[in-house]
């Protein structure tokens, strides 16, 4: 498990935020990443998003969208930032 110094607003810059990296392969990664978390104990999922339009993720689904709705643990959801030209 890594460990690094906050830079949460709100959190004391003594505060460690810890993470770990897992390599997974699934047919169901969403249902692979709450299994993973739930085997890890972890506090919460973060999660990023790439922003499909609402026919897309019918047609192939959300993997975020499915951690967020079948997962025990609280999840935040990271947005792709889109650039303005």
């Amino acid at each position: 498990m890594k460990s690094r110094p906050s830079t949460v607003p709100g959190l004391s810059a003594t505060a460690q935020i810890k993470f770990k990296y897992v390599g997974e392969t699934s047919k169901n990664p969403g249902e692979e990443l709450c299994r993973v978390a739930a085997d890890e104990k972890a506090d919460m999922i973060v999660i990023g998003s790439r922003g499909l339009s609402a026919l897309k993720r019918a047609m192939i689904g959300s993997v975020s969208e499915y951690v967020v709705r079948n997962s025990a643990l609280p999840c935040v959801v990271v947005h792709q930032k889109k650039l303005i030209p």
